[in-house]
Parts: C-alpha cells; structure tokens; sequence
C-alpha cells in the first residue's frame, strides 16, 4: 500500500470481483479508502467511505476509515 497505492486500489479491486461478500470485505474497503487517498483520489476516497459507513455500521474499522479522511483532509 505504501510502495504502490495503484496495485494496492488494483488488488482491491480483483478481490471485490473474486470475493464480493468474503469475509475481508471491510478490510479490502479500508484499503481501497487508503490506496485512493495516497493517489490523490480524495473525492472517490470520501464516496467510498461513505457507502462503507452505510454498508458497514458500527464497524470496528469505522474509527481508521475516520483517521485516514481526517489525515487527508489536513494535508
């Protein structure tokens, strides 16, 4: 993710396709967010965290998602 935030959003993306449902969707989500925002991406990035908020309440990823947008945003 750090060395390569485009084969990070990439490798998330193949994953979504393969496992739609898998039982590391949120972590997958919580990367794309990251991947996204080290690319500069900040809208797509806030769109994303938004549906993962929605799809996933109460998440115990819900606090990193939070950090990563507040990062960005201070940058």
């Amino acid at each position: 993710l750090r060395a390569s935030p485009a084969q990070a959003l990439s490798l998330s993306a193949e994953h979504e396709r393969e496992f739609p449902g898998g039982a590391l969707a949120q972590e997958r989500e919580v990367i794309a967010i990251d991947a996204l925002l080290r690319l500069g991406r900040v809208a797509e990035a806030q769109a994303r965290a938004s549906l993962f908020e929605a799809k996933y309440p109460g998440s115990a990823h819900a606090l990193r998602v939070a950090q990563l947008l507040k990062e960005a945003q201070a940058r």
